[in-house]
């Protein structure tokens, strides 16, 4: 309840966004057998699923005037999917039109879950988030170390910035209902995923 339907197959979508991630506390205490120390390209195969996950990750979702309660929860829904596929071991959500209006942090996805359904856009002003951006460079609960993945959730019309590769491993652009947007700064480890919301309610 309160879930809604997700348009893609995330772990598919991740596996080509990220790939298998190992935190930073991960690579020094992975072992495959008993004492061997490993390195991300040498997992066991059992081991797989364990070290396929993230230490932390970041949703910034555009709560400007143009992005309906229902795109909150459907952003939402899909920073849900993802975060049951990555199981991240913390997961901050912000809402920002062109200044931050709220930011929630998360260790419970339970927690996650029950918000989805009272969820509603906070600030409905106009679109930049740049002070996202900023937020990653200068607020010491995030810059001293990168976010694994960041998730821009938006239906367009804002400005594009690159992504910093000290504040951010990945990036991913998740557009809503705007197939003709293009991505201005490109490099391997930033994406894009189109969802038409219209689909999938």
């Amino acid at each position: 309840e309160g879930l809604y339907k997700v348009t893609s197959d995330w772990k598919k979508e991740l596996k080509r966004i990220v790939g298998h991630s190992i935190s930073p506390d991960d690579k020094r205490q992975a072992y495959a057998n008993k004492n061997i120390l490993i390195s991300q390209d040498r997992i066991a195969r059992t081991d797989k699923d364990k070290y396929d996950n993230l230490d932390y990750m970041m949703a910034w979702i555009d709560s400007s005037g143009s992005m309906s309660d229902d795109q909150l929860k459907q952003c939402l829904s899909e920073v849900y999917a993802v975060a049951l596929a990555k199981k991240p071991i913390k997961l901050v959500v912000i809402q920002c039109d062109t200044q931050i209006q709220d930011i929630q942090e998360y260790t419970d996805l339970r927690r996650l879950q029950r918000d989805m359904i009272h969820a509603t856009v906070k600030g409905r002003g106009g679109t930049d988030l740049k002070p996202c951006w900023e937020l990653l460079v200068n607020d010491p609960r995030y810059k001293r170390r990168p976010a694994e993945l960041v998730m821009i959730f938006t239906d367009g019309g804002l400005t594009q910035y690159k992504r910093n590769v000290r504040t951010m491993r990945n990036l991913c652009w998740v557009i809503l209902d705007d197939p003709s947007w293009n991505l201005q700064y490109k490099d391997i480890n930033t994406k894009v995923v189109h969802i038409k919301t219209a689909d999938i309610r």
